[in-house]
């Protein structure tokens, strides 16, 4: 079966219940927890996502005359 995803709000007395679970009963299944309130929303996360308008010899290498190995 597919995973589950949900999301759900701690009570003040750090419990926490899930309705609507798509298992049978007594079905091992696995819990993980992520903090929501501090993750950064996608677009301060990627920032400079689009921001490439063109590539120009994109497989060229870069400083290659300044590496003082070669020389």
């Amino acid at each position: 079966m597919a995973d589950f995803h949900t999301e759900a709000t701690v009570s003040e007395n750090g419990s926490l219940i899930i309705k609507g679970i798509p298992y049978l009963s007594g079905h091992k299944v696995e819990v993980i927890i992520k903090d929501k309130s501090t993750q950064m929303d996608m677009k301060e996360k990627y920032s400079l996502r689009g921001s490439v308008l063109k590539y120009e010899q994109p497989f060229e290498t870069v400083a290659e005359n300044e590496w003082e190995i070669i020389q």
